[in-house]
């Protein structure tokens, strides 16, 4: 039995050996033909901020083509470099160069003139397999921080009227503006397009506080995002609207003293003011509704605080998704003095602190809104002057706009306006009042070189 299982034994070491040397021969004659490259990167002495060390490079295998996706700075200056390029184990890499053409082998250390590189040659160990690869160095060819803007639109709404607010309702942009008729409405999809539809509107009163307007939604991966927009009159009644056309009056068991944001993370609440017997506190609204509320503690001092005409965004960063944050500027508090400061509140569970900031321009009229992951706020100074101020630190400091994103010279003096930022991170800035307290009905649109989308 001994000899049966030495025998045995013998026979599956041997089949085993046989099956791994005939591996090897696979594995060494796949090297012997394979001229692909598997790696790319490239740095430069001169290069002191690394734009060049941090490049990410994509190899496509397929299309036989070597780029970085996410251009390299505006401005950058390519000159020569080093290479690091991985194969298996080819033969030669001959390099090809344009303007002057030339063609030659590299040796793994010579540097590159890598804004002159347009192909690399592989030629892998068996010395007839070639495998070419097209280069490309993408830079960015105007400065992706410049903010364009124009003027799109003269004349979207019909004079006279004393008060508007635009929203935006899922794609389409609702303008609600006060007549001696009451409360009216002009839509449309398309801000840059004479195309603006005027409807007449049901159940919203003429006392209705049109800068209370806001929009808010319920996600809804079956059907697509409800959305509904809500509204705050004189006696602190609420009402609200699927569609900005009909409304319907929400019969509240608080009293409602401000709209304020909705939450950054939760859309399908609003931040609030209520009067508690005679004593305000904030409270963020249950779901989709103004029934039940989540009453908030706060160390905050009201009696300093804006509950009328202040413009307020709510703010999350991007990369930190639990921060929940309200900007709030300008405006009036309860017993009508005007809020020279910007407020920072901080949503903490049942909780909200805050802080301010006395800053040095000026805060009434202002209108905040969140764009490219910053705060912005359009201001007025002195002489007929109107400021766009960005911080980036949640609203605690705040410089004023490099001229490269700097309103236009025609852009007339304004307080009031309404901002609006759509998912093609298009800025659109309607009307506003003027110096002379004359409302304007003009359209105007900016948007960030890197984030345009078309």
């Amino acid at each position: 039995m001994s000899y049966k299982y030495i025998f045995w034994g013998i026979l599956f070491f041997g089949i085993a050996l046989f099956s791994s040397c005939l591996n090897s021969e696979q594995v060494s004659l796949d090297a012997l033909h394979d001229a692909q490259i598997y790696s790319f990167s490239a740095s430069a002495a001169y290069d002191s901020t690394g734009t060049l060390a941090n490049a990410k490079f994509a190899i496509d295998q397929l299309n036989s083509q070597i780029f970085n996706r996410d251009s390299l700075e505006f401005g950058f200056k390519p000159k020569n470099a080093q290479l690091s390029i991985t194969t298996a184990y080819a033969s030669a890499i001959k390099l090809y160069l344009s303007d002057p053409d030339s063609i030659y082998f590299w040796n793994s250390t010579d540097s590159v003139a890598i804004d002159r590189l347009k192909t690399i040659e592989v030629t892998a160990q068996d010395q007839t397999t070639i495998k070419r690869y097209d280069f490309k160095l993408n830079i960015h060819q105007q400065d992706p921080d410049i903010l364009t803007w124009t003027k799109i639109q003269g004349s979207y709404i019909e004079s006279p009227f004393v008060e508007q607010k635009t929203i935006l309702m899922d794609d389409t942009f609702l303008t609600f503006y006060k007549t001696s008729a009451g409360i009216q409405l002009a839509q449309t999809t398309s801000p840059g397009s004479v195309a603006w539809q005027t409807l007449s509107i049901s159940s919203l009163p003429n006392n209705t506080i049109v800068s209370s307007i806001l929009c808010g939604y319920s996600p809804n991966l079956t059907n697509g995002d409800i959305y509904t927009a809500y509204a705050l009159d004189t006696e602190n009644n609420i009402y609200s609207s699927n569609n900005g056309i009909s409304w319907e009056k929400i019969i509240s068991p608080r009293t409602v003293k401000a709209l304020y944001a909705v939450s950054p993370n939760t859309p399908d609440s609003v931040l609030t003011i209520l009067d508690m017997n005679g004593e305000l506190k904030f409270a963020k609204t249950g779901y989709d509704d103004f029934t039940t509320f989540s009453i908030k503690n706060s160390n905050i001092d009201f009696a300093n605080f804006p509950t009328t005409e202040f413009s307020c965004i709510s703010f999350s960063k991007s990369n930190v998704h639990s921060s929940k944050s309200y900007i709030v500027s300008g405006g009036k508090t309860a017993s009508g003095s005007l809020n020279d400061k910007i407020w920072i509140l901080q949503e903490d569970d049942n909780k909200i602190s805050s802080t301010w900031v006395q800053p040095a321009f000026q805060t009434q009229g202002s209108t905040l809104f969140k764009y490219d992951d910053k705060v912005y706020l359009l201001t007025t100074g002195n002489d007929e002057e109107v400021k766009l101020m960005i911080s980036e630190d949640i609203g605690n400091t705040w410089h004023v706009a490099e001229s490269n994103q700097a309103l236009p010279d025609n852009f007339s003096y304004r307080q009031e306006a309404s901002i609006v930022v759509d998912t093609n991170n298009s800025i659109w800035i309607f009307g506003g009042i003027s110096n002379t307290n004359t409302q304007f009905t003009e359209v105007w649109r900016g948007r960030l070189n890197r984030l345009a989308v078309n």
